[in-house]
């Protein structure tokens, strides 16, 4: 064994608390275990010692190492006996109680621990070691949670729990949840007391009408408080919150917030105030404000920003660097919303509205916590978060915190505690660590971690808690010591220089809270090979960068690009991607690519096995991936998407989705289609064929009732098989929907697995064995059901839906070893190393949704809702949502820089980078200055900030403007996305098709049946030809281009810009398709209760600006004056007076026969037949829906003069029409008034009905 740094020696010899930072590859593995190895040696026994890893592989490996650590000792002991055998002839008694030398414990010499010691060999070390390895298998060493599971079992008469008590997993927990939240809301609904309404109201307002999203929130809330040391002192503080009158904590975090905002701006606006007067004035407003300034002094500088912002800014300026800083001139608004003198103050306005929603969502996630744990404790079950929180208990005083007897115990009994990757524990968990660790003289704790690996935040770890203990302990004074470990024994000395320049350059406090420390090369004498002189200074980090055009490119259309062609091109870029990776990989291996083997200890030619590709998210990309990896013959063992997305399961699921309700055309098409029941694509266009039901349920009963048996084999082959398989199937699922509702589920699933033989038939076919043991899992997971029957086969699927969505993946693990390139997720590559790591798909831009719910919930500010005003209008974010927003937004951008860390880490001789970007012309604009938080905070995608650091690297702003390129820390190649090499091979299939004609010969007959085959048309032509689903604004379109020819040479000018911007209106050079957008956004989410003057939207506009509903440019693009006039005239009056039924942006899809859009004019379709139909979709501006009728309007934003109105109104008469009829279907009720509002000319249109 090699010898160990001075860090490593300074950590094992460290007594008291000590944190080890490791940075990775530093050996922190092989510390932990010489430390452990140390301590043994000095006497400690292992009954004495608390070893915590993150997993347990993680703890089997750990005990793996010691055990092989001790043994190594033993060995070196029995060497060392040889030549100190008078030892042994030593007294008994001097054996036992030789004399202690300093610093040894229990008489046994402890400079064991530096390999020096003059009695290491002694008989009394040996019988000790021995004694340790006999003791390993039951040594403490674990998960925190199976330590807790000890610590439960051992003292469960203190907590009053079944002594027998077993570990639910998320199969068990969820039908109790959902059974403990049917029972809350069940008794919501039926009582009539005063927290039976606010639970209502909870579920109008923030549920919508349903109380889905709030059960959601009821749990996310739960898992959340069970994460904190004290969940009940959480909801009793989050509850006297909400329980005052006036919002004094808001009002504080508003100054608060201010401080924090202007600390991050200022380092930006600085440097852009000699350039520009407006900049320098906000400069100079943020200044004066007072290091703790009161509200009218926040006040005052945010209405400084706002004039400064209004004044004259030099020309070309605005659109340049003004640009730059929007974001800052938005917020500076949002906070100047709250801080704004007004009659009604704003933060108490919101305080009110918000207030009694959030009192009754923490009292039902509160009752939710109490009646979820009587439910667990019925079945002596408990379930991870009540470990901890058990073990907490037991521990500590729940009314004061201090210390138990049992905690003084275990203090007694645990000499020393070692904990692995500190940096993802959780606040509870760091509470029971401390409980159990000693401080002052005895302290103890030995806690390992490494904040810039901290990647598990979804599982609720806070980093912040390892980053306190460094603040704390970086002096060696006091509480404990930090040692960092920053030698790195893993990667070549050129990829550590490139991950040190990148993240010296991304990582910094304001974004996740991580100061970067740069690692170090290992001992070079000790591994020459990767010495930077073995690599001729050349790099070993690749950047292959592809440049797709972008997609989004103005078509002239305001419509956004269809879903499904967006897929397409997002399948085809990630296509091109995995093409190069695959083809850069097979370059190294067939060129020999020398790595280094750490077994050998020299270099060897690169296999499969070496390599490994690393995505952020496997999902939705494993199949492209494998699909050109086997074009290429690149053997791939990739990672696959899970238990619920493996094809078996899906069969199975799908089967009981139809058991529950057979009139869902995708699960049985699923099922017919499987070996379930095996139809062919053919047998299953025979059934389509024979009739035209609604439902394929319906058409394939009638094919079987119509078609009898004698029949069927008188029609052609197809047409039997088909009827064939349906009979089996029809007479099968009657016995197995009877099943269902008389015995458990899991006897239904095993009872249609053996009727159709599908184990046997997945277990013949590819993947075979994995395949049935999926297939055996999912069985299982319905016999644990089973206890839960009760609850009916719709809760099991919505059980599994859930595991869906939480991404539970129980797939039994994959086979390992082959000689094939490993496809994983950077979570899942954590803690590994390869030679050769390809990170992929850089360009795919982060997951952000989370930011966007509702209620957040932070460590911070607590519970942060949107405010619903109870008028009905859009909700925008209360002051801490905004906070919560920011601060969680820097969060989890911190977090993706520690994963880009981790993958990058991995890699031991080679690192490949690849992407694919837009075609924006962004890349090395930044050449020139230098990084800034708020750039960096900016990005929205690794490459995003790979541009940044590249820009700044290279020093050159035309850095790609040549294919290739290198620097001194890596090399780069940029490609075309229709690059030839990176094109999927196709085969020519008219050449291979005249190559068949060519080499055959037909007799006449058979060539008879052939032209009549080839010349067979399909009797639903003209259907094939229309799309299924059409747009309204589609069919006027394709109406306007049928009578193109015919149509005035005026509606040219619909090509012109939609809305007239008055003289001095502000306008960014929107197109007109953004103009329109803009205004009817705007109509969309404006107050209408504040429309009756200009001032009133202006500041409308201003505050949807603020909430980010508007960008800055938009809101200059309104007409303020048409739109006042609009709501000053008659009809405007008339909707305002009954706002209550107002509805807005009315979204709508129905089905509509040719014959009756013909009678609208808008018959697109004029080759369907009449007893087909066209589904058509659209969306009403605004509708107002009345008891007994409907009014419905449509704003135009088209640039249309007073002479051409009327004609402008003939040709939107028929979508106006189409429009009602769909409203008409909707809300069964009539349409009884039908207007068109052209904003260009403030004017109103009635339309007959």
């Amino acid at each position: 064994m090699s010898q160990a740094t001075e860090s490593q020696s300074a950590a094992v010899r460290a007594r008291g608390n000590v944190l080890v930072v490791a940075g990775a590859g530093t050996g922190k593995t092989r510390t932990l275990v010489d430390r452990c190895l140390a301590l043994v040696c000095e006497g400690c026994s292992l009954e004495n010692i608390l070893m915590v890893t993150f997993t347990e592989a993680a703890a089997a490996e750990m005990r793996l190492r010691l055990r092989a650590a001790l043994r190594a000792r033993l060995a070196e002991c029995a060497r060392e006996n040889e030549t100190l055998t008078p030892a042994l002839s030593l007294s008994k008694r001097e054996r036992e109680f030789p004399p202690r030398a300093p610093g040894a414990r229990n008489g046994i010499d402890t400079s064991a621990a530096s390999g020096a010691g003059q009695v290491e060999g002694s008989s009394e070390l040996v019988e000790h070691l021995d004694k340790q390895l006999a003791l390993l298998d039951t040594a403490h060493i674990s998960t925190l949670h199976g330590f807790c599971l000890q610590l439960v079992r051992e003292h469960f008469y203190e907590l009053g729990i079944d002594p027998e008590v077993n570990v639910l997993d998320a199969s068990q927990t969820q039908p109790l949840i959902e059974q403990t939240l049917d029972a809350l809301f069940e008794r919501a609904y039926a009582g009539d007391d005063a927290g039976a309404a606010a639970i209502h109201e909870l579920v109008r307002v923030h549920g919508q009408g349903t109380d889905g999203p709030v059960r959601a929130l009821v749990v996310r809330l739960h898992r959340y408080t069970q994460s904190l040391p004290d969940p009940q002192g959480w909801f009793a503080a989050q509850l006297e919150r909400f329980e005052q009158v006036e919002p004094v904590q808001w009002r504080a975090w508003l100054l608060e917030g201010f401080n924090e905002w202007r600390a991050l701006w200022l380092p930006v606006l600085r440097p852009l105030a000699p350039q520009v007067t407006n900049v320098a004035g906000c400069v100079a407003a943020l200044e004066a404000a007072p290091v703790e300034p009161s509200l009218p002094e926040v006040a005052t500088a945010l209405h400084a920003i706002q004039t400064a912002d209004q004044s004259d800014w030099p020309r070309g300026s605005k659109t340049t660097l003004r640009k730059s800083i929007e974001r800052f001139f938005s917020e500076a608004d949002f906070l100047r919303s709250l801080a704004a003198e007004a009659p009604t103050d704003p933060l108490a306005e919101d305080w009110g509205w918000v207030r009694s929603h959030m009192t009754a969502l923490l009292q039902l996630a509160r009752e939710f916590a109490a009646e979820f744990g009587r439910a667990k404790r019925e079945l002596a079950g408990v379930d991870f978060a009540d470990l901890e929180q058990f073990a907490l208990r037991l521990l500590r005083e729940p009314a004061t915190g201090a210390l138990t007897p049992v905690a003084r115990h275990w203090q007694q009994q645990l000499h020393y505690l070692f904990v692995d990757e500190y940096q993802d524990i959780t606040a509870a968990q760091d509470a029971i660590l401390t409980a159990l660790g000693r401080d002052g003289g005895a302290a103890n704790r030995f806690l390992v971690g490494d904040v810039k690996q901290s990647i598990y935040r979804f599982r609720l770890a806070a980093p912040a808690i390892f980053t306190e203990y460094e603040r704390r302990w970086r002096s060696g004074g006091g509480e404990g010591r930090r040692i960092p470990l920053a030698e790195n024994f893993r990667s070549r000395e050129a990829i550590l220089d490139f991950v040190n320049a990148l993240f010296a350059a991304l990582m910094r406090p304001a974004i996740g809270g991580v100061t970067y420390e740069e690692l170090q090369f290992g001992d070079a004498a000790r591994r020459q090979p990767l010495a930077k002189a073995g690599d001729s200074h050349q790099p070993r980090v690749d950047l292959h960068l592809i440049a797709q055009a972008d997609s989004a490119a103005d078509n002239g259309h305001s419509d956004e690009p269809d879903s499904a062609q967006a897929e397409l091109l997002d399948l085809a870029a990630i296509e091109r991607e995995a093409r190069l990776v695959a083809l850069r990989l097979r370059e190294l291996k067939e060129s020999g690519h020398p790595v280094w083997d750490k077994d050998r200890g020299e270099m060897r030619a690169v296999e499969w096995r070496d390599m490994a590709v690393l995505l952020r998210s496997p999902k939705g990309r494993v199949e492209a991936f494998a699909k050109e990896f086997a074009r290429l013959r690149v053997p791939l063992l990739a990672e696959r998407g899970g238990f619920f997305d493996s094809l078996e399961i899906t069969d199975l699921v799908s089967l009981l989705k139809l058991l529950d309700n057979p009139l869902q055309d995708e699960p049985l098409l699923a099922v017919l289609r499987s070996p379930l029941v095996g139809l062919s694509l053919a047998e299953l266009a025979e059934i389509r064929a024979h009739n035209r039901e609604p439902f394929f349920w319906m058409t394939a009963q009638r094919f079987h009732r119509e078609l009898r048996k004698d029949e069927a084999h008188a029609a052609t082959a197809t047409a039997a098989a088909a009827w064939a398989k349906v009979d089996a199937f029809l007479s099968l699922f009657a016995k197995w929907r009877q099943l269902v509702r008389h015995t458990s589920l899991s006897h239904t699933i095993e009872t249609a697995v053996a009727d159709t033989h599908y184990e046997a038939l997945t277990l013949a076919g590819p993947r075979g064995e994995q395949r049935a043991a999926n297939v055996r899992r999912f069985l299982e997971l319905a016999r644990q059901y089973d206890p839960y029957q009760r609850h009916g086969l719709f809760r099991f699927l919505r059980f599994i839906a859930a595991q869906q969505e939480a991404e539970v993946d129980l797939e039994p693990a994959a086979v390992q070893g082959e000689n094939a390139v490993q496809l994983l997720s950077i979570h899942k590559s954590k803690g590994l190393e390869f030679p050769v790591v390809v990170v992929a798909a850089l360009g795919v831009r982060f997951n952000l949704q989370d930011l966007r719910q509702e209620i957040l919930l932070d460590e911070r500010y607590g519970v942060c809702p949107k405010v619903a005003p109870p008028d009905g209008r859009r909700r925008y974010p209360s002051l801490p949502h905004w906070l919560a927003r920011r601060r969680q937004q820097r969060e989890t951008l911190g977090e993706e820089l520690r994963l880009l860390y981790v993958a990058m880490t991995r890699a031991r001789d080679t690192l490949v980078l690849t992407g694919t970007t837009t075609g924006d012309g962004r890349w090395g604009a930044e050449a020139a200055r230098a990084l800034n938080d708020q750039e960096v905070l900016a990005g929205r995608s690794y490459l995003d900030w790979l541009r940044l650091w590249l820009a700044q690297a290279t020093r050159d702003s035309d850095w790609t403007a040549a294919s290739a390129g290198q620097s001194g820390l890596l090399r780069w190649n940029l490609y075309a996305s229709d690059d030839a090499r990176l094109a999927t091979p196709t085969e020519d299939a008219a050449a291979q098709a005249e190559s068949v004609v060519a080499g055959s010969t037909l007799a006449a007959d058979e060539l008879q049946a052939l032209l009549h085959r080839v010349s067979w048309q399909y009797p639903f032509a003209a259907a094939a030809f229309e799309p299924a689903k059409r747009s309204v604004t589609g069919l006027v379109r394709s109406l306007a281009a049928a009578d193109e020819e015919a149509a005035p040479i005026a509606q040219v000018r619909r090509q012109q810009p939609a809305v007239r911007i008055r003289a001095g209106a502000k306008s960014a050079k929107l197109s007109a398709a953004e103009i329109g957008t803009a205004h009817h956004t705007f109509l969309q989410f404006v107050e209408l209760d504040r429309v009756g003057r200009v001032a009133d939207l202006q500041r409308a506009a201003a505050r949807m600006t603020t909430a980010q509903i508007l960008s800055a440019a938009e809101a200059a693009a309104l007409d303020f004056t048409a739109l006042a006039a609009f709501w000053q005239s008659e009809y405007g009056q008339r909707i305002r007076a009954r706002s209550d039924c107002v509805r807005r942006e009315v979204p709508f899809t129905a089905r509509f026969s040719p014959v009756e859009l013909g009678r609208l004019g808008l018959s697109a379709a004029p080759r369907l037949p009449a007893d087909e139909f066209i589904v058509v979709q659209g969306v009403v501006d605004l509708a107002v829906v009345l008891d007994q009728e409907i009014w419905a309007l449509d704003f135009k934003t088209d640039h249309v003069s007073a002479a051409e109105v009327e004609e402008k109104a003939r040709f939107y008469e028929p979508q106006l029409q189409l429009y009602a009829l769909a409203l008409a279907r909707i809300y069964r009720r009539p349409v009884k008034e039908l207007w068109l509002h052209f904003l260009a000319v403030s004017q109103t249109v009635a339309v007959p009905v």
